[in-house]
């Protein structure tokens, strides 16, 4: 089985020296360190041959067991989670404003404190090191839900990359305790006089989204180009994220619904309106 242990006297240091698909690798570190040695006589006293021992051990396990991969013992393996977390960052500011404004706050206020107190490589992070991160999140159930999703994106992108042989697995979705809030509403009629005691000219979005059912940042959206005022239809394909329009709705379909019958004429006049959008 290929693989020997080789001192570099220049260095001071023990490599492994390691033939693989053609090519010869010199690792020199073992979990992350550099195996520092003497060079001595008696190697089994130099506690950086004794690490490169271990790790050759442990190459040669792998090809056994049919699972090596060189990747997991050149030094670009060794990744420290922070700053592999935030290039992983720059690579989502092409997401939605609000989830790339997520991901972020995530990063501050959980990940990366988490992270600092408990130091380990990414490689290193099992079921054991999530089950510790998830308890640390003084969340809710789905906010908690959220973060360990964003982390599991980050831990996908690793795997793909490379970084990591695979993707651990995460806590069950019962760990989260996430409990459905339940859903309080008004009455019809006592929606109608909450409405009727808005000044009238910022009533007309709030009868639109009382009679069509839409996301509020879609009705914010609407420009007048998206209503269809011969056919009495909206368009939607538009929302707000992050307080920023989007050129396309959460799902990323656009929908196209009929304008009700009671604000046909209303919205009729809106759309003749100056201004970009339906609601100004």
């Amino acid at each position: 089985m290929s693989g020997s242990i080789v001192f570099r006297k220049d260095r001071r240091r023990w490599v492994v020296s390691w033939s693989w698909q053609g090519n010869i690798y010199k690792i020199s570190r073992y979990k992350g360190r550099l195996m520092h040695g003497n060079g001595i006589r008696n190697k089994r006293k130099d506690d950086g041959y004794r690490r490169a021992d271990k790790l050759l051990a442990q190459m040669q396990g792998d090809v056994e067991n049919k699972c090596f991969r060189i990747e997991k013992y050149l030094e670009t393996g060794w990744t420290d989670v922070i700053p592999y977390f935030e290039s992983w960052l720059e690579t989502k500011k092409k997401k939605t404003p609000a989830t790339y404004k997520g991901y972020k706050s995530y990063f501050k206020n959980w990940i990366r404190p988490f992270f600092e107190s408990h130091p380990v490589q990414l490689h290193e992070i099992q079921l054991d090191t999530l089950d510790k991160l998830l308890e640390s999140l003084g969340l809710s159930g789905k906010g908690k839900h959220n973060v360990m999703m964003c982390f599991h994106a980050f831990l996908d992108y690793a795997w793909r990359a490379k970084r990591i042989p695979e993707i651990p697995p995460f806590p069950k979705r019962s760990d989260y305790k996430i409990v459905a809030p339940s859903i309080k509403w008004l009455p019809s009629d006592r929606q109608v006089k909450v409405i009727e005691a808005i000044p009238e000219i910022h009533q007309p979005i709030f009868w639109f989204l009382k009679y069509h059912y839409r996301r509020p940042g879609e009705a914010c959206a609407l420009h007048k180009c998206d209503y269809d005022i011969i056919n009495k239809v909206f368009i939607i394909r538009r929302s707000v994220s992050a307080r920023q329009v989007v050129n396309h709705t959460k799902t990323d379909h656009e929908h196209i619904i009929p304008c009700h019958r009671n604000m046909v004429d209303l919205i009729d006049h809106l759309a003749r309106q100056p201004g970009q959008y339906l609601f100004e």
